[in-house]
């Protein structure tokens, strides 16, 4: 199968459907969802989207009659066929190898997560690239480039922020608790949460990550083996919350006991320039009370 340049993508995206408010363009994951809808453009298709919704929150919001496609790892390729996208985008290690079966119905955009040649690079840096060429290959890289600038400057003064308060320096880990028997997924250096937390002048302690993941579950007594951090923790629902509180040990992590904890809205950890800033400024008001990083 052939594979397009995006400068070849995004000309028979235009020359099938027109301009660029008119690209019909399915979603694979949720982050490529995200994305879409941050610059302007309703996805045809999406898969999983009472996930999108729940456990990404649904922030831009996605509307109603949006084709569903099923499972993220597993669409089907019948009602991905039906929305006649001109292009579908996902990720490589989810969708790159069913390439040859999606290629029938649309060009397939894989926008990675990580870049193999660089293990140690962070989240936010490969994010900035897929973000500018999903611009690119949807005619709409200047809004891109323009939203990218906007997530820098709040970046910079919610750091403000933090400095003001005298928190700079201060060791912080972002986790999730996601039940399944699994208790908290906390995330690693390379993550979107702790590349927000670094540019927010905040140190990130390093945990040992799952292989090929950036973060790892602690459940029970591995629990108190956290290091010495403040503990942000997004929750999806009160129901995670409460179990998470209910359990035993809990009692007694040190970060409870220290008043060492902040529980923060559903927030998503692969994201683009949206979810970072609600992340940074939700962040920001958590460890000091300041509603904007003005």
């Amino acid at each position: 199968m052939l594979r397009l340049t995006s400068t070849l993508l995004a000309g028979l995206i235009f020359s099938t459907f027109g301009h660029a408010g008119q690209v019909r363009v399915a979603a694979l994951s949720w982050t490529a969802t995200e994305m879409l809808l941050s610059l302007g453009i309703t996805p045809v298709a999406v898969a999983s989207q009472n996930g999108y919704r729940i456990w990404q929150s649904n922030t831009p919001p996605l509307p109603e009659g949006v084709a569903e496609i099923g499972y993220r790892d597993r669409p089907s390729l019948e009602a991905l066929a039906s929305a006649r996208p001109a292009a579908i985008v996902g990720y490589p290690w989810r969708h790159g190898p069913a390439r040859q079966w999606l290629e029938r119905i649309a060009p397939l955009v894989l926008l990675p997560q990580y870049s193999r040649d660089e293990p140690d690079m962070d989240y936010l840096d490969q994010m900035r690239r897929n973000f500018i060429r999903l611009g690119v290959l949807t005619g709409r890289e200047a809004l891109a480039r323009q939203q990218l600038q906007a997530m820098n400057d709040v970046l910079a003064r919610c750091a403000r922020v933090i400095r003001k308060h005298g928190l700079q320096g201060s060791p912080v880990l972002f986790g999730k608790p996601v039940g399944m028997g699994l208790g908290i997924r906390i995330y690693g250096t390379d993550s979107m949460p702790s590349g927000v937390l670094m540019r927010l002048g905040l140190q990130v302690p390093p945990i040992r990550t799952l292989p090929g993941r950036d973060f790892s579950h602690y459940s029970g007594s591995r629990l108190l083996q956290l290091p010495a951090a403040k503990l942000l923790l997004s929750a999806k629902d009160t129901v995670l919350r409460t179990s998470t509180t209910a359990d035993p040990i809990w009692r007694l992590l040190e970060a409870r006991k220290e008043r060492r904890v902040y529980w923060l809205p559903a927030l998503w950890s692969y994201g683009g320039p949206v979810s970072v800033v609600r992340m940074a400024e939700l962040t920001t008001y958590a460890l000091t009370g300041t509603a904007t990083c003005e």
